[in-house]
């Protein structure tokens, strides 16, 4: 698991959150999930209320391609494909 784990947060189809995790273990990979889960649900909660679609985004790049991917949301257009993302836009 040293590869980490990325978690992103869509609102309207933009990046609003991205967030690693590092865990060395399946415990501690467990517990960074549920910590990262609430913050990701109050962002998700905030754009169902303003009538916003969301998405969020599980990559563990340890996996197979075909598998390295969880997508969830109310944005189901954004669960088709990985979307790019570049440091640069900041």
């Amino acid at each position: 698991m040293s590869r980490g784990i990325r978690f992103r947060v869509y609102v309207d189809g933009d990046l609003a959150v991205e967030d690693w995790a590092f865990p060395a273990t399946e415990e501690e990979a467990e517990r960074a999930a549920g910590l990262l889960a609430d913050r990701h649900a109050s962002i998700a909660e905030r754009a169902a209320a303003a009538g916003q679609t969301w998405l969020v985004e599980l990559y563990d790049p340890a996996l197979p391609e075909a598998e390295a991917y969880v997508r969830f949301g109310s944005d189901v257009s954004g669960m088709v494909l990985p979307v790019p993302f570049s440091a640069d836009a900041w």
